[in-house]
């Protein structure tokens, strides 16, 4: 039986790099996730979200990342409704 060792960068998935932008109303800034690589709530008042990391970003029917919506692709955008949660690919 041969076995072989695998070091933490060769087991863990790349992390994703880039932004993901939200844009809420007018009169508010823009929010925007650096690297977002884990389950995030979009704002209270997102109303679109674009993609501008280098991977996949999945929008949630929930606030728990656990009824996946749509998949967005880098350099695309979607529109988000409050209570949404979003996830890297």
């Amino acid at each position: 039986m041969t076995t072989k060792s695998v070091t933490a960068s060769e087991a863990a998935p790349p992390s994703m790099t880039g932004q993901l932008v939200i844009f809420e109303h007018e009169l508010a800034p823009l929010t925007s996730f650096n690297d977002p690589n884990r389950c995030n709530n979009a704002p209270p008042l997102a109303h679109l979200i674009v993609n501008l990391t280098d991977d996949d970003i999945v929008l949630y029917a929930d606030d728990r990342c656990a009824v996946p919506l749509v998949t967005v692709k880098p350099g695309y955008g979607s529109h988000v409704a409050p209570g949404q949660s979003f996830s890297a690919g």
